[in-house]
């Protein structure tokens, strides 16, 4: 059985299978190949996604500093740049003065914000680093 069965010339009745064109063929009718292969361009994000975003990173700001002692938060990474930030991202927080024995107590605590994006926490003290320059670059204390 084939799995994509002919067409019929309406005129005779014969079967036959469509020609498929070349990519020579294609350019020269107009086609277009540039960016195949290539990651789909994400979507900007809205306003009301960045607003949305920027609200629940204060909101962990709030609860890192007033539950578990948090002396510094900053975001950083793509809500911080807003250029790159769209439904895929997530919020990006670095935190300093969160002992190390409430760090999973504390993402615990995000995770019940309901955040359609994920909240990474970095602690600041160990990924200064690493982290140093985009800090520097594009971090916003909370």
């Amino acid at each position: 059985m084939l799995s994509n069965p002919p067409s019929v010339d309406a005129d005779n009745g014969t079967a036959y299978y469509p020609r498929v064109m070349t990519a020579l063929e294609i350019l020269r009718a107009g086609g277009d190949f540039r960016g195949y292969g290539r990651r789909p361009e994400r979507p900007k994000p809205s306003p009301h996604d960045l607003i949305a975003a920027r609200l629940i990173a204060d909101q962990a700001a709030r609860i890192l500093k007033d539950e578990f002692q948090a002396t510094r938060v900053v975001l950083y990474g793509s809500l911080a740049r807003q250029d790159t930030f769209d439904q895929s991202s997530d919020i990006d927080l670095a935190t300093w003065g969160i002992p190390d024995s409430a760090y999973f107590a504390a993402l615990a605590r995000l995770d019940t914000l309901g955040s359609p994006w994920e909240i990474s926490l970095e602690q600041g003290e160990e990924s200064e680093s690493h982290l140093g320059e985009a800090l520097r670059r594009d971090g916003i204390d909370l």
